[in-house]
């Protein structure tokens, strides 16, 4: 059975140079298949038949996987009939329908199970990985993995192994764990060597390469995509080979390398249309079609961009075609078409619901925002204004939580294997202890060796409560460390939250201007409030005194006369922070700021030759 799941997992990727070799062997099966007498041969003939005319007609490779469930029911052979639903994932993934492929993924791995056939569910557990993956289920995909994982080490499958690895680096670069992503990469490709798996290797590099262009190291990522690149053209690869073009075109893209990136992507175009799949297509055009727009090309560009729309319509991959179509919408605002624009925008957010993508969907009330203010409708252009910086707030929100997140993992990290050490050294030293009383014993005789185990056990004290008193020091000064970031965190949070609503100001005096003033005035009124709101600086303070202990209360004893505003003042001074970064968090001008240090300065008493900032410092 190993043999037949290994050529499943080739002829997704198989060489266009071989499908006139494939159709000759197929030629042959069908002549065979003829005059088959029994069902059992059908079957294993219907399957190699699939496989043979898989890439050169579609549409006929499925009439056989049809016809050889329809014969492995009738058999009632639970590996039969797997094979089959397995085909007709593949033939599902193939057309780019997702659901459908998960579907008949499950029911193979039902009766991969049955059959006890550990080779089968291994690659139907993939399978149901890779489309829970797409579908937005990255921790179903690695509970799936490990599943297979076991499976490896118990058919001792090196191969297999670094698979594994491989696949879970993806799925963590997926999620942005770009860390534990390259841990698994890097582990897959060492094993990928000494297996002199080259094809394997390539695939690590693809990846790493994804990590990269995430990452914003673009220069990087050109190196491992050619890398990647190379192997799968020794190979004859073309359908990996179009994704590894299409990564470096994206790459030079970026650099503003616009003649290489346009190389890349043509011939990443020309492969995928060929050897598919159809996603690589859809999305090299999209790469394309924007650099054309960038570069002023607008006719070519759009053109490219809807096709690559209707490409991605048809394989159900949503969160792709929503990049698609904002970038269209974008263009038609460069073109001055608003009403298009609109169109397009529209149906990024209509499926933007059902995919749960904040990002893209913040991106379409931008292009509709300034659609809308090109149309003169200066009312919906604010309220799209405002959805957007909505969005873009709470997602600000979220990646601050993902590094408060990511630092209490650290730390608690860095704790443990601290104490891992001290286990170690306690065991050390207690086995040298043992060494020294037993020779101490033999040598000197009890009264002298009870003398010198009560020095050498006081020594071991000392030196454990050494040990202890450093590693608390150390965990006080992480955990301030950490309480540190979290305060500048929030505090970036306040300035972020003070920037967009200040912008929103701005859109609603243009709504003012249209005459609409007990609209404006409502919405000044709130954001007003929301700007003074003490719920949010209840929060500051608490993150601060754990921080600064005491600041406030040292303060209120020295200077008495300081109002609650100005000890706010006093404890951004405090962070270090800038006059403008000071102004923005407080939301008052810089003139403001000017002020405020001089009603400061006095009630602290300070002649001009004193520093303020140093002051607030030494408190």
């Amino acid at each position: 059975m190993k043999t037949k799941v290994y050529l499943l997992l080739c002829i997704l990727t198989f060489p266009i140079i071989l499908i006139g070799q494939y159709q000759k062997k197929y030629d042959s099966l069908a002549k065979i298949y003829k005059n088959a007498e029994t069902d059992s041969i059908k079957v294993n003939l219907l399957y190699d038949m699939f496989v043979n005319s898989y890439l050169f007609d579609l549409e006929l490779a499925k009439q056989h996987v049809d016809e050889e469930l329809m014969i492995a029911k009738k058999l009632n052979s639970n590996n039969a009939i797997a094979d089959a639903y397995h085909l007709l994932n593949i033939y599902q993934r193939r057309k780019g329908h997702r659901d459908s492929a998960l579907f008949y993924s499950k029911l193979a791995k039902e009766n991969y199970t049955l059959a006890k056939d550990k080779w089968g569910l291994i690659n139907s557990n993939k399978s149901i990985a890779i489309s829970k993956l797409e579908l937005g289920f990255p921790d179903d995909a690695l509970k799936i993995n490990e599943e297979n994982k076991a499976i490896n080490l118990s058919l001792k499958d090196s191969s297999g192994l670094a698979e594994y690895y491989n696949f879970n680096g993806a799925i963590y670069e997926h999620t942005g764990d770009h860390k534990l992503a390259i841990e698994n990469l890097l582990k897959s490709i060492e094993i990928y060597d000494l297996l002199d798996n080259q094809i394997g290797k390539a695939d690590g590099l693809y990846v790493l390469t994804a990590i990269e262009v995430k990452e914003e190291n673009y220069e990087k990522g050109v190196e491992y995509a050619l890398e990647a690149l190379s192997i799968y053209e020794i190979y004859n690869d073309d359908s990996s080979a179009a994704f590894a073009m299409c990564a470096i075109g994206e790459c030079y893209f970026k650099l503003k390398k616009y003649s290489e990136a346009k190389k890349y992507l043509t011939k990443s175009i020309e492969l995928a249309t060929k050897a598919g799949p159809i996603d690589i297509e859809g999305i090299a055009k999209e790469q394309l079609g924007t650099l054309l727009i960038e570069t002023k090309d607008f006719d070519s560009g759009i053109k490219l961009l809807l096709e690559s729309i209707e490409i991605k319509k048809k394989s159900d991959y949503s969160a792709s075609l929503l990049v698609s179509l904002n970038a269209v919408g974008k263009a038609y605002n460069s073109i001055n078409s608003p009403q298009k624009a609109i169109t397009y925008s529209n149906e990024v957010i209509k499926i933007s619901d059902s995919i749960k993508s904040p990002e893209l969907l913040s991106s379409a009330y931008e292009i509709r925002s300034q659609a809308y203010k090109s149309l003169g409708d200066y009312k919906r252009s604010l309220n799209d204004y405002v959805a957007y910086n909505k969005i873009k707030d709470s997602l600000f929100n979220e990646a601050k939580l993902l590094q408060i997140n990511t630092l209490r993992t650290e730390f608690d990290t860095e704790r443990k294997e601290k104490e891992l050490v001290i286990e170690k050294d306690k065991v050390e030293i207690l086995e040298k202890e043992s060494q020294i009383s037993y020779q101490q014993k033999l040598l000197l005789g009890g009264g002298m060796t009870l003398s010198l185990m009560a020095l050498g056990f006081g020594f071991y004290g000392f030196r454990q409560k050494t040990k202890r008193n450093q590693l608390e020091k150390d965990k006080v000064e992480a955990e301030l460390a950490f309480k540190k970031k979290e305060l500048t965190t929030h505090a970036l949070h306040l300035a972020k939250k003070n920037e967009v609503l200040e912008n929103v100001k701005l859109k609603a005096k243009d709504l003012k201007l249209q005459g609409d003033t007990k609209g404006y005035q409502e919405l000044i009124k709130t954001i007003n409030f929301d700007q003074q709101d003490d719920k949010n600086w209840e929060s500051f303070t608490q993150y601060f005194e754990q921080v600064h202990k005491d600041f406030a209360k040292n303060v209120k004893n020295k200077y008495p006369d300081v109002t609650k505003n100005e000890l706010r003042f006093m404890a951004l001074l405090k962070m270090n922070m800038s006059s403008k970064e000071i102004a923005t968090i407080l939301n008052i001008s810089p003139d403001g700021i000017k002020k405020a240090r001089q009603r400061l300065r006095k009630k602290m008493a300070l002649t001009p030759e004193i520093s303020l900032e140093n002051t607030v410092l030494a408190i």
